[in-house]
């Protein structure tokens, strides 16, 4: 098949750009023609390289919004549609606008439709942009829930996102905890004021190893000075492998708001090393079992995140390697070919029942 993947404005770092590069490289190592139509370059473009990557709004201004903007992108893929071979598939991904491109710019060709979010979709104020798609992929079961509320639930299906399989453990720190944050500076949703808040309660020894930059930086360092704990954090910059960095350590951190399906969840259960994260609407319960493969606490709930660190640091080292254990095992339905192969059981004509594949 010849598969259009289309998108917005990347910036090259994000788990977005992990996902398409994983599944793109997967369908054309089995024989699936792929393009990928971004609006222009990414801010950090490196991930580009070796794909089939076409830009459909080179001269975008940025000085123009709403339906000005949105006109200038589906023109600028319209024209290209009519320059392009048929395709037999096209993926709105990442925002609910590329849907509309998308249905706008090959809608007069009778080929499904795809949207495919990589966020809950209630968080953008254009999400009914996604009613225009046939077929609808979920990353997780909260997306697939709030889908259901307006769309049949013969066009959504659940396929989940793809995460590394048999990779080298994460060494199970046994002393003192240290504790790994992977992700963005970014305190509106990624909420670090309230993990900063909470390990400042710890009376046990630990340390934060900190992957990541970001607009909210210096605030955050100016509150750890603040809470007494700047000398219990690594900031240790944006690196692009971070895991090849982490030999040894307790277990993620991650206190979000709100999340798509975290990559960085399934990255760390997939080394064995247990995840302690906020209950998000959707996301973080779809792979973490409380108890078995790490921890979960309400959002913005400070007290019980706390909590929840103090009975981790109680764990004995037997209770810790089990939870390390389960966390492999744990990931395993979110192999790189299951996902490959829901995403196209679900446009086989005689698939007739959503996720049931």
């Amino acid at each position: 098949m010849k598969i259009f993947f289309v998108l917005e404005h990347l910036s090259g770092r994000g788990g977005v750009e992990s996902v398409l590069q994983t599944i793109t490289k997967e369908l054309e190592k089995i024989g699936h023609n792929i393009f990928i139509f971004l609006p222009d370059q990414s801010d950090q473009p490196t991930w580009e390289v070796n794909h089939n990557i076409i830009y459909y709004d080179e001269r975008a201004n940025s000085s123009i919004n709403g339906i000005h903007f949105v006109t200038k992108r589906i023109l600028g893929l319209s024209s290209l549609a009519y320059q392009l071979p048929k395709p037999d598939l096209v993926v709105g991904t990442h925002v609910p606008h590329t849907v509309l491109y998308s249905k706008m710019a090959f809608g007069h060709y009778d080929i499904p439709i795809v949207s495919w979010l990589h966020n809950p979709p209630n968080l953008f104020n254009d999400s009914h942009f996604v009613n225009y798609a046939d077929i609808h992929w979920c990353i997780s079961q909260g997306i697939k829930s709030i889908l259901q509320n307006t769309i049949p639930i013969s066009k959504i299906y659940w396929v989940g996102n793809p995460i590394e399989q048999n990779i080298p453990p994460v060494s199970i720190h046994q002393g003192s905890s240290r504790f790994i944050y992977i992700g963005r500076l970014e305190n509106q949703q990624k909420r670090l004021d309230i993990l900063f808040s909470a390990l400042h309660y710890l009376k046990s020894d630990w340390l934060l190893d900190i992957y990541g930059d970001g607009p909210d930086r210096d605030k955050l360092f100016q509150l750890a000075k603040k809470l007494g704990i700047a000398s219990k954090i690594r900031w240790n910059g944006w690196v692009d492998r971070p895991w090849e960095s982490i030999q040894s350590a307790s277990a993620l951190l991650l206190t979000s708001d709100f999340e798509g399906l975290p990559m960085v969840i399934g990255e760390s259960l997939s080394r064995g090393l247990p995840v302690i994260s906020s209950k998000c609407p959707t996301g973080p319960e779809d792979l973490i079992q409380h108890g078995q493969n790490g921890l979960l606490f309400e959002r913005g709930n400070v007290q019980e995140l706390t909590a929840q660190l103090i009975t981790f640091q109680n764990l004995t080292p037997n209770e810790r390697l089990a939870m390390s254990e389960n966390a492999i095992l744990s990931v395993k339905k979110y192999n790189k070919h299951h996902v490959i192969e829901r995403m196209l059981n679900s446009i086989c004509p005689n698939n007739q029942e959503g996720d049931t594949i």
